[in-house]
């Protein structure tokens, strides 16, 4: 099975951190506080891009700055994706790239403890098969998938594959939506952001009608 060139080997790509990104990150430096306090990051990236890479040398890099990392999720972004096969079970080469990475970090560094990958719920039942695939192939790693549901009006109803292919119940992380299944939800603030950024262009055109009414979040 053919992977792109963002998971073929795990390091093959060229090139690392732009130097814009660099520069950016090198703008501040925090002290450590409690260096000897243990850390999960919960939610990362890796990619191997022609100009760009980011991987577990970069990550180890990263975590290894003072705090006491020690372990790391890593979450889905569209790296490694199988270019051949059924398009539902091309996100799988995702898990397998991560699962590379997953085991690297185990050289010593922040172990990548943990997988999140995409499924595209609104297949129904057809997502049980690659939800079975992700399974297979975290070798006890993966936990879980992302489905960005922002704009989907209807990934309510696609939630309740969630759930049965969990590979510990005891791990499940989560949230609200579905009366027999439960989900985490991230990134909140993008809708309201989003809608922030729409009163604020219309209130340049429209004159102001009282204030914007308090955004609240879900309890």
């Amino acid at each position: 099975m053919r992977r792109d060139d963002a998971s073929a080997s795990g390091i093959s790509g060229s090139g690392v951190m732009r130097p814009e990104h660099a520069a950016w990150l090198d703008l501040v430096h925090e002290k450590i506080l409690q260096p000897e306090l243990p850390i999960v990051d919960p939610h990362h990236h890796l990619w191997n891009h022609p100009k760009e890479r980011y991987l577990v040398e970069e990550l180890h890099q990263d975590t290894g700055t003072g705090h006491n990392v020690v372990a790391t999720v890593y979450v889905d972004c569209m790296s490694g994706y199988r270019t051949d096969g059924p398009e539902a079970m091309r996100p799988v080469g995702e898990t397998e790239f991560a699962l590379d990475q997953s085991r690297s970090s185990e050289s010593g560094g922040a172990v990548i403890a943990g997988i999140v990958s995409y499924a595209d719920l609104r297949l129904g039942k057809g997502a049980e098969e690659v939800l079975a695939a992700h399974v297979a192939a975290g070798d006890g790693r993966f936990r879980g998938i992302r489905h960005a549901t922002s704009r989907d009006p209807v990934a309510s109803q696609l939630l309740r594959n969630v759930g049965r292919h969990e590979p510990n119940t005891d791990q499940r992380e989560i949230g609200i939506a579905v009366s027999d299944r439960r989900i985490r939800l991230e990134r909140e603030g993008n809708q309201a952001q989003r809608g922030q950024q729409e009163r604020h262009e219309q209130e340049r055109t429209e004159p102001a009608a009282g204030p914007p009414p308090p955004i609240r979040a879900a309890e």
